[in-house]
């Protein structure tokens, strides 16, 4: 599993259409709880790259326990309202999975498409981006065979974590790259999708966000970064930026404190469309497994 910089030194209509960065409040966040998601996620193993759809009744997560085909499998789960627990996990259809780490899932808007990382053989890179359609968005085992992105988005480095956004009638996916002319090992960037040429367009810098550093994910909506950037607290952390729609840019990022961030590994942030739950990955002590799904929830 060639996860040594991402881990160990690592619907519908539930989207809608948000301006970037709805300027959550970083003292709410580090005002909350944090909880591990519990044994219906978590295993002994591995389990990370959380991904919670919209109105927090779906969530898919990679793992690398038993019964998987590759070194990382995606799963998926659902849960009937956001109190009640997840139900079991599902492991993704054959299309999707490999004998290689697959990751990082993000869904359109529409349900119908799934974007997300693999290191299977075949690729571009260390990493690339693909994309599965289903007919069906309720069924999970309905994913079509997973199609490479293409060379305007994947090079010959690693692209990894993609995150669907639509704004303003426009589509676009963020994501990770370690190409060329970056400001570091990762950088974050984004690609719109061209309607007419019907594939996503070469990508956009995000210099503001970026840093000399691994800059792992982007949430854009809210503005969150998985980074091991310096001014942390841990060897990766969660930090917050804010976009200044009069200057029309990104405001520099700021770390999170305990009890989101400690001085070990979080990362891979995914919010609930309300911002009510922060769902992430962190090998912090007192977990299940080598690394856990933990949820900040605010204090009833």
């Amino acid at each position: 599993m060639n996860i040594k910089i991402f881990i160990p030194t690592i619907m519908f209509a539930l989207y809608s259409t948000c301006a970037l960065s709805q300027n959550p409040s970083k003292e709410d966040l580090e005002n909350r709880i944090v909880l591990n998601a519990g044994n219906s996620i978590n295993t002994e193993n591995f389990e990370g790259f959380p991904m919670i759809l919209p109105d927090g009744l779906t969530m898919y997560f990679s793992s690398d326990r038993s019964g998987g085909l590759g070194d990382l499998d995606i799963y998926v789960t659902h849960r009937t309202t956001m109190k009640d627990a997840w139900e079991d996990p599902i492991q993704l259809n054959s299309s999707i999975k490999s004998v290689a780490s697959d990751h990082s899932v993000t869904i359109s808007s529409d349900g119908h498409y799934m974007y997300f990382t693999s290191e299977k053989e075949g690729g571009f890179g260390d990493a690339d981006l693909y994309m599965s359609y289903r007919k069906d968005i309720y069924d999970d085992f309905g994913w079509g065979e997973a199609n490479n992105l293409g060379e305007f988005v994947n090079t010959d480095s690693l692209e990894a974590c993609p995150l669907f956004h639509q704004e303003n009638g426009e589509t676009h996916l963020y994501y990770v790259s370690s190409r060329d002319k970056g400001l570091g090992g990762m950088d974050l960037y984004y690609s719109s999708w061209d309607k007419e040429k019907n594939q996503f367009q070469k990508p956009i810098w995000l210099k503001d966000v970026s840093s000399p550093s691994e800059d792992m994910h982007f949430e854009p909506v809210k503005g969150l970064i998985w980074s091991d950037r310096s001014g942390g607290i841990g060897q990766s952390d969660i930090w917050i930026a804010t976009f200044d729609s009069s200057e029309k840019k990104w405001k520099e990022p700021t770390c999170l404190k305990y009890p989101i961030n400690t001085e070990h590994r979080e990362g891979m942030p995914s919010v609930t469309h309300d911002f009510s739950q922060l769902y992430f990955h962190s090998n912090r002590p007192g977990g299940i497994g080598s690394y856990d799904i933990y949820v900040a929830v605010r204090e009833q």
